[in-house]
């Protein structure tokens, strides 16, 4: 099998991907990146996610690159959970949660934010994140709420 060389910051460049990738690798870190240091890389989940959505949309397609990796991510990590000895249903509701954002009520003016399940208030500078191709921004400290 050949290496694909691509860096996470130029493949996954929405913003619910990025979310949905760093919820996955808080709750298990192995299944998303393996080995550490100079040896680090994306586990065999992520490359496959990677490739199927290449086989879907180009990478340089803009919207079809990145609605086929938010589908096809959704698709691995439901593999993942599947194929897993453990329970990790939840990372199917909380990828659910990043892309429909449940606490985001943009009817309001301005939107109201808060969390009816668990009952506490959120940053009311939270907003829906974007699936769009690009829309991911690693922003500087000094631009951090």
């Amino acid at each position: 099998m050949g290496q694909i060389s691509v860096g996470a910051n130029t493949a996954f460049t929405s913003e619910i991907v990025i979310a949905q990738l760093m919820r996955w690798h808080v709750k298990v870190p192995g299944a998303v990146v393996v080995g550490s240091g100079d040896k680090e890389r994306a586990s065999d989940a992520i490359v496959d996610v990677y490739k199927k959505s290449a086989a879907l949309a180009s990478p340089t397609s803009g919207a079809a690159w990145a609605a086929a990796l938010i589908q096809q991510l959704r698709v691995g990590l439901d593999a993942f959970i599947e194929d897993s000895d453990a329970d990790h249903s939840e990372l199917g509701r909380n990828f659910n949660d990043i892309a429909h954002a449940p606490w985001i009520n943009e009817s309001t003016k301005p939107p109201s934010v808060s969390n009816p399940t668990y009952g506490y208030a959120l940053d009311p500078r939270l907003r829906i994140l974007s699936g769009d191709d690009d829309s991911f921004r690693l922003a500087g400290l000094d631009h951090e709420p």
